[in-house]
């Protein structure tokens, strides 16, 4: 029984027969190492939604009455050519479908045919669950030669009642649900319709933007416009995603979507708010939906490898999951061997570093920056690492506005307050001050402490962003570790330093002009200081131009 490779019209063809989707769904039953998004309905609803962007390819083994008795459904990228497993980044286990008994021989016949239809093409399978057969790999040349694997760990959280109940009860918990119920009602709910799930998309999707780009430097849903209707499709058509909120009254505080089967839940889509992050609201989340799941019958959640400190804290037990990738040829199989090489020695060298800092009595924000140094200004060209180096150790500005003595200013243009979803539109292109990710680690953190966000969009970018700190405790280190101390019955105003080309007349005079109109709307307030990063020459003029004393 030969193996045939199915692609473009002909692939969509067979997936709209009924019988091989029948077919389908009994050998992923059978399939030992199956993952949800390996089932005909996730398949079939990736291609569909992604079909502007990927061409189905279908790799299959048929019986002699045409039955399914192996699958492995990839995918081509229609810009650029390459070859993916169907789902791309979306879910997180890619592998294929046969029975226990035919596991390795349908992969080897199945691996060998793409090379020779698509060649010079490279396909990595991120990641393989615990069961997936790798023997094939010894036992072939070509193979053996070319495909790599790699092991894992990945963290799981066993459900269990009792301790689900006890850690709800710890005083620690039970504080930041009664600070959160003070705020108002708490609701954790599991949506299974489209019209009830619709419509928080978009907070969802912000959220998840905010935290992966601060963490990651990763914007999943701005990079993939059709994310949000793939999941939305999901929910509508199947039973494979498991959509939960916490809201508090209606606003989403934190939210997950991931992809439920054979009684294990997949960590997929995760948010919380960060600016109520001081109540642990993710954390909230992952016990209700534990005490849930317990209720619908599962018995363990998979938090998924990718060593988050979130899913460390949650774990209870490990087991090892794998990643395999086929080069296309010697040149891209030395390529990454060679970066594999280097990432090993660097991660060695970066170990050494941070262990001295340790030993000298640096802070671990200090070591944390040093391995932030080396992930992102290393990516980036010498020139902007040099240069971004030397703009952060130049002093920062502080002008101070006597409200008293200093006319209002009347804006002439209108500046978003709390529209945290404009933070997103920072473009690190046009920016020598700060990367995206520093930039949105930087928002995090503010907004955690409360800080009051304005910011302004022009032509889809954002061009300018401000800060105002009501109170002492809202401030970073940063904001008033140097300079003169800043007293009470006073309102901080930072500016994050942006590009200022292409900006309207009198830019710089209507932001910090309403800006100041608000800090003088501040209970108690009589005074607002100003702090600007000394290269910022428009804001230091404009700040002149207003009569502000400079104080540093």
């Amino acid at each position: 029984m030969a193996i045939k490779i199915k692609n473009g019209k002909t692939a969509i063809e067979q997936l709209t027969a009924h019988a091989f989707r029948e077919s389908w769904q009994k050998i992923y039953e059978q399939c030992p190492w199956a993952a949800p998004a390996l089932s005909f309905d996730y398949v079939s609803i990736w291609y569909e939604v992604y079909r502007q962007r990927f061409s189905p390819i279908l790799v299959s083994k048929e019986g002699p009455n045409g039955e399914l008795l192996g699958v492995l459904p990839l995918a081509e990228q229609k810009d650029d050519g390459s070859l993916t497993v169907a789902g791309a980044n979306q879910g997180e286990y890619k592998v294929w479908l046969a029975p226990p008994n035919d596991g390795s021989e349908f992969i080897t016949k199945a691996l060998l045919l793409v090379r020779q239809t698509y060649p010079g093409r490279t396909l990595t399978f991120m990641y393989l669950p615990p069961m997936t057969p790798l023997d094939f790999l010894g036992k072939d040349m070509v193979l053996k030669t070319f495909c790599k694997v790699r092991s894992y760990s990945r963290p799981l959280l066993i459900l269990n009642e009792a301790a689900l109940k006890q850690s709800l009860r710890k005083k620690s918990n039970k504080s930041r649900i009664n600070r959160l119920r003070a705020l108002g009602e708490i609701n954790f709910v599991r949506l299974t319709r489209r019209a009830e799930a619709e419509p928080l998309m978009e907070e969802i999707a912000t959220q998840c933007d905010l935290r992966q780009g601060a963490a990651h430097d990763s914007l999943p849903f701005s990079g993939d416009p059709v994310k949000r209707i793939f999941y939305i499709t999901l929910l509508e058509r199947t039973n494979l995603l498991h959509f939960s909120v916490l809201k508090l009254g209606d606003v989403v505080i934190a939210a997950h979507l991931g992809l439920m089967d054979r009684g294990a839940l997949q960590i997929g889509v995760f948010t919380h708010s960060v600016t109520l992050a001081k109540h642990s609201p993710g954390k909230l989340h992952i016990l209700y939906l534990c005490l849930l799941l317990l209720q619908e019958g599962a018995t363990v959640i998979d938090l998924t490898p990718g060593g988050d400190e979130w899913k460390e804290r949650f774990a209870s037990t490990h087991d090892t999951v794998f990643s395999l990738t086929m080069y296309g040829d010697h040149r891209r199989l030395f390529v990454a061997q060679i970066g594999e090489s280097v990432r090993i020695r660097a991660k060695f060298c970066l170990n050494l570093a941070q262990r001295l800092l340790v030993s000298l009595g640096a802070s671990q924000a200090r070591v944390d920056h040093v391995e932030d140094l080396v992930r992102k200004d290393l990516r980036g060209s010498i020139r902007r690492a040099l240069m971004r180096a030397w703009l952060r150790a130049r002093p920062d500005q502080l002008f101070k506005c006597e409200f008293s003595s200093t006319p209002t200013v009347s804006p002439t243009v209108k500046l978003s307050r709390e529209k945290i979803a404009d933070l997103l539109r920072f473009d690190p292109k046009k920016n020598l001050f700060c990367s995206r990710k520093e930039f949105l680690e930087d928002a995090c953190e503010r907004l955690a402490r409360g800080q009051h966000c304005y910011t302004l969009i022009r032509e889809g970018a954002l061009i300018f962003c401000g800060w105002l700190i009501e109170r002492a405790e809202e401030a970073l280190e940063s904001d008033i570790d140097s300079g003169p101390s800043i007293p009470d019955n006073s309102v901080l105003l930072i500016v994050a330093p942006m590009n200022w080309k292409r900006k309207p007349e009198d830019f710089e005079e209507a932001c910090l002009g309403q800006m100041l109109r608000n800090a003088r709307l501040v209970q108690g307030a009589s005074r607002a200081f100003l702090r600007l990063h000394s290269c910022d020459f428009p804001s230091t003029r404009t700040c002149q131009d207003l009569g502000l004393e400079r104080i540093s």
